[in-house]
């Protein structure tokens, strides 16, 4: 006879005894290495296998098992939601900075360029003026506003996804042809991404 399992399944069933609900309850927490011999001190192996097989206790563990399993995939996800969500406002104040730094330095490039590249200055006789170069010179000029231009991409530049961790599970379990059209739809979209 096939009983009609309840759900949650790992709970008493209807008309189940009490005594065999406690004895499943015993089974079920043994995990992977359940056996009926353990439960043995309580009640025959007769008694016990009658009610393994009458309250299918086999399926309401492996049930069990599975609630056990989504509750810590749960709980996974939740932590790695959490650690991506730290890291990802890390990465957001640390383009904020970056941007602070471009700004910082767009304000000294503009500071240098609007003094002059020499100064005069007169000799004690009142008639010589000597023309001198100052301390900085357009190369330096160019060097910072290719750092300014190479900071200023970067801190505006949206946000790369984490695809690796999701393609590295998904090659796992995907056949390759299915795996490989997918990296190619990735690959695709993230170009187009690119250059939007």
């Amino acid at each position: 006879m096939v009983l009609l399992l309840h759900e949650p399944a790992w709970e008493r069933q209807p008309r189940e005894p009490q005594r065999a609900y406690q004895m499943f309850c015993r089974y079920r927490e043994m995990g992977a290495q359940r056996r009926l011999e353990p439960l043995c001190q309580n009640y025959p192996l007769a008694q016990l296998s009658k009610w393994l097989n009458r309250w299918q206790w086999v399926e309401r563990a492996a049930a069990w098992d599975q609630y056990l399993a989504m509750l810590w995939q749960q709980h996974y996800n939740n932590q790695q939601q959490h650690q991506q969500d730290v890291w990802r406002q890390r990465q957001e104040q640390w383009r904020e900075t970056e941007w602070d730094y471009v700004r910082a330095l767009q304000r000294k490039v503009d500071t240098i360029l609007s003094l002059p590249v020499t100064r005069q200055r007169t000799v004690r006789d009142g008639k010589t003026v000597i023309i001198e170069p100052m301390n900085w010179s357009l190369g330096d000029v160019t060097q910072l506003v290719q750092l300014i231009s190479e900071l200023g991409r970067k801190a505006l530049a949206p946000p790369q996804p984490a695809f690796r961790p999701l393609l590295t599970l998904l090659a796992e379990r995907m056949s390759p042809d299915a795996y490989g059209e997918l990296v190619r739809a990735l690959q695709e979209f993230g170009q187009e991404g690119l250059e939007s």
